[in-house]
């Protein structure tokens, strides 16, 4: 045993293991260690770039998009040019002048205005910062695969749980470790600081009332086509007999021609202001009307009339004109004239009139068939 004074030395080719732990020792750390997982660059107070986040439109950011998706890989591609202009009014930054006009020599941009006039929201770093991040390069997720070899029924890893990553509660492995799985690092990049914030908005010139139009005339386009083509073989067209092609086999009876309703002429829908004129008309004729005489006169859909007619007379509900309509007495004197005479009685429905329909009615009688008996040659 080394007396208590004396102080024990250990010699220099014995390693000395770390701490319980895990902890190293700074002075075992390398200073000049590159750190792979975090890229920032300088400030601008010590010399570095500045950069501008522009709010742009959707079509504009679309073109750029394409552009850079089809650009050559390490080659600069020139999308536009800022213009600063020098005057600024009030001595206000937010109110400088500024705009981007795109290269004309760019084929993503064709379609688009090639002047956009900017906003300014921002003229100073504000705490606003943009960054990336990726995987880096060299680690497998563990994830892949991990859920391949499951029983029917079980369920899924997943997440692991508080417990699971750091053993608390007793949840721990075999070997009495934590399950903690190791995430895959990232590495993450800082833009430049955000000095200028900004909206882009077209100038409104003869390119940009073009591109208006020409995006309304494909809105407003027919989404479908119909074409048809003449001199086609109708010999196999669905629905139609081909003892030719069928060989031995042949219809041997054709289905009966079931009765169809006749199909009533539709009736051109009137304006408004025609509609009102025509039940004037019948008004300063009869007192009450009734919608069927009504129908029968104009012609019309009975919603239609009905829309109209609510406007200008009331339905009677009781008494002896009931069920028929009256003028309000607000335009009784508009519409009915001193020289008309006006029947005091229920308007008169000819009879054997018929009422007009809307022409849409559909035939619920359906066809009857025949057997078809297949004979053979």
């Amino acid at each position: 045993m080394a007396d208590a004074g004396v102080k024990a030395e250990v010699k220099p080719e014995i390693k000395v293991d770390p701490g319980e732990d895990g902890t190293r020792n700074m002075n075992d750390i390398d200073a000049f260690e590159d750190d792979t997982d975090l890229k920032i660059p300088p400030g601008v107070m010590q010399g570095g770039p500045s950069a501008w986040l522009v709010k742009i439109p959707k079509d504009m950011w679309e073109a750029w998009s394409k552009a850079y998706a089809d650009a050559p890989e390490d080659d600069m591609v020139e999308i536009g040019k800022m213009r600063v202009y020098k005057d600024v009014p009030d001595e206000n930054m937010l109110n400088q002048k500024i705009q981007i006009r795109l290269n004309e020599q760019t084929p993503h941009t064709h379609d688009i205005p090639k002047k956009y006039e900017l906003k300014l929201s921002t003229a100073a770093y504000n705490n606003t910062c943009v960054f990336s991040e990726k995987d880096l390069p060299g680690h497998k997720p563990s994830a892949i695969g991990r859920n391949r070899h499951l029983q029917p029924g079980a369920k899924p890893s997943g997440i692991q749980s508080k417990g699971e990553r750091y053993g608390q509660n007793g949840q721990t492995g075999g070997s009495g470790k934590p399950n903690y799985r190791t995430a895959i690092p990232k590495e993450t990049a800082l833009l430049p600081q955000i000095q200028h914030e900004a909206n882009a908005a077209p100038i409104e010139d003869d390119e940009y009332f073009a591109h208006i139009a020409k995006r309304w005339k494909e809105h407003v386009a027919p989404k479908s086509r119909t074409t048809y083509i003449e001199g086609i073989d109708r010999g196999m067209h669905p629905g139609m007999s081909n003892t030719a092609s069928l060989g031995a086999f042949g219809l041997s009876s054709k289905p009966k021609a079931g009765k169809k309703k006749a199909v009533k002429e539709k009736a051109v829908r009137l304006e408004r202001s025609q509609l009102m004129d025509a039940l004037g008309q019948c008004f300063r004729r009869y007192r009450y009307c009734s919608m069927r005489f009504l129908r029968n006169e104009l012609k019309q859909p009975e919603a239609w009339i009905k829309e109209n007619l609510e406007q200008i007379a009331t339905l009677v509900r009781s008494g002896d004109f009931a069920m028929n309509w009256v003028l309000k007495p607000e335009f009784q004197s508009t519409i009915v004239k001193d020289d008309d005479e006006v029947k005091e009685e229920v308007a008169k429905v000819e009879s054997g009139a018929e009422e007009s329909g809307s022409g849409d009615e559909m035939d619920e009688d359906g066809d009857d068939f025949e057997d078809v008996k297949m004979e053979g040659s």
